[in-house]
């Protein structure tokens, strides 16, 4: 079987999200240091059901800790369970919100002459709307527009790319939007 040009290869959401909890602020000097195996020993050690396996340092400072399964990460992430967060980070740590950008596409650019990016989200029927982001280009001819929008729920943003979104009466086909996999432009030639 031959690939046409319209077959694309699908993005995925990884499946691992659902087993990791993003940490934010853990940016005191003999925390930054530690390896990875040092968090996930920090991790076990305080908390109560353990079950960490693995920890990711992001450019930000940030870490993601990555549990054995579903389950583990949310009991980790109750707030009643969160005392583990500032034992093992320290006191300026806290779990960080883990957003999901999901890219509209096919909306006609006449649509959203009288739509604000918030009325937008407000009407897509997704309850976890962060943020919307309209993508409309100014090329002559083109007619159709995108909308980048941050939702907070994994499922909801799973659903949303499986499913597509209605906005006012139309289907509108979503995938998951990843910045590393955008076109850029060399402007040198």
């Amino acid at each position: 079987m031959v690939a046409g040009e319209g077959d694309l290869p699908a993005r995925i959401i990884p499946g691992r999200l659902v087993k990791e909890v993003l940490i934010r602020g853990a940016t005191e000097p003999a925390l930054v240091r530690r390896s990875p195996q040092e968090i996930i020993q920090a991790v076990n050690t305080a908390s109560e059901k353990k079950g960490a396996i693995a920890a990711r340092k992001l450019p930000s400072g940030d870490v993601v800790v990555t549990f054995q399964d579903s389950k583990i990460k949310e009991w980790h992430g109750e707030s009643k369970n969160e005392d583990w967060i500032k034992k093992a980070f320290g006191e300026a740590a806290r779990e960080g919100k883990r957003t999901f950008a999901v890219l509209v596409k096919g909306i006609l650019k006449r649509d959203l002459k009288d739509t604000t990016e918030v009325d937008f989200g407000k009407s897509l029927g997704l309850r976890t709307v962060e943020r919307v982001k309209f993508r409309i280009p100014t090329i002559p001819g083109v007619t159709r527009a995108t909308a980048l929008v941050t939702v907070t729920s994994l499922e909801e943003a799973k659903r949303a790319c499986e499913e597509g979104v209605v906005w006012r009466a139309q289907m509108l086909n979503c995938e998951p939007y990843w910045p590393a996999l955008q076109a850029t432009q060399c402007f040198k030639c």
